[in-house]
């Protein structure tokens, strides 16, 4: 999914025109464009994930708990980092998109 916004973003060219959403009513700009791109981002993008900060022994703890014993493991919840694509619009995690556009910066010279 990620080549395929690269690709896009490498094929669009920035201009006045590319703020204007021809879906949303009259002419509004989008809530968060880039290069004409309808962006919505979401703090519930999340995924689970675990964390094993807290066991003593990772690879020891893995073989019990694979025996079935319990472990010191927390779940918690990290930014997605996928990026969506539904109905011509982006979604994404705000920390994603912050990656995206310092990514692009770093690309284009210093210019998102």
């Amino acid at each position: 999914m990620m080549s395929y916004l690269k690709r896009e973003m490498a094929r669009m060219v920035m201009s006045p025109a590319c703020g204007a959403d021809p879906i949303s009513p009259a002419g509004a700009t989008p809530p968060n464009p880039l290069f004409g791109i309808r962006i919505e981002t979401s703090e519930f993008l999340t995924k689970s994930a675990e964390d094993w900060s807290r066991v003593r022994s990772p690879g020891r703890a893995r073989r019990r708990r694979r025996l079935g014993y319990r472990q010191n493991i927390a779940w918690v919840q990290i930014p997605d980092p996928a990026i969506y694509e539904i109905a011509g619009g982006f979604y994404m995690h705000p920390e994603t998109l912050e990656r995206l556009k310092a990514y692009l910066a770093a690309r284009n010279g210093g210019q998102a």
